[in-house]
């Protein structure tokens, strides 16, 4: 993607979606959507999906979405999640690429663990519940979200945001060699 200066929108799916958006350089709004109650279907989640996505783009269209990425299967397998939690996975990311191409809208995949290596140092700190601590802890110290959230839906959209923010975002430096000046 070409540097941007507008709105960046990043998404951590899941039934407790985690967002985050803001301009690069400026402290960035976030929060969770919850898709579904424990009664509602996955049909309901991907209209609820579809509708807050609506909601946000025509607020305000970003200039890209950033998502993180499907985890690979192998992951799900070791997770012991079911055929159905697959499933629902893919489709949240089908309907984010659909609304996307609606709008207009580029967007691309971030794996957690490249999101996770430029917000906290490292992809993984031990196990899964120790990685999230980190990156919520690491929201706290940016001031990026109260010291009272401890949402990890919520820190994982910010640190994909960060991420974009910085990659996207920045403003190339003037070459200077040996000493002349820029």
């Amino acid at each position: 993607m070409a540097r941007i200066t507008g709105l960046i929108f990043t998404l951590d799916l899941g039934v407790r979606a985690g967002f985050a958006k803001g301009r690069p350089g400026e402290m960035p709004t976030s929060g969770i959507v919850i898709l579904r109650s424990k009664q509602q279907s996955l049909a309901d989640a991907l209209g609820n999906l579809a509708a807050f996505l609506h909601e946000q783009f025509t607020s305000e269209k970003p200039a890209c979405v950033v998502k993180e990425t499907v985890m690979a299967l192998e992951a799900f397998k070791q997770m012991n999640m079911s055929q159905d939690s697959v499933y629902a996975q893919v489709k949240y990311h089908g309907v984010v690429e659909m609304m996307c191409n609606r709008f207009g809208i580029p967007w691309s995949d971030l794996s957690d663990s490249t999101a996770r290596k430029h917000f906290i140092g490292k992809g993984r700190m031990g196990s899964r519940d120790a990685t999230k601590a980190a990156v919520v802890a690491r929201c706290h110290a940016l001031g990026y979200f109260p010291k009272d959230c401890n949402d990890d839906n919520r820190a994982d959209a910010v640190a994909i945001w960060d991420w974009a923010a910085a990659n996207f975002g920045r403003m190339p430096s003037p070459l200077a060699l040996f000493g002349t000046p820029a």
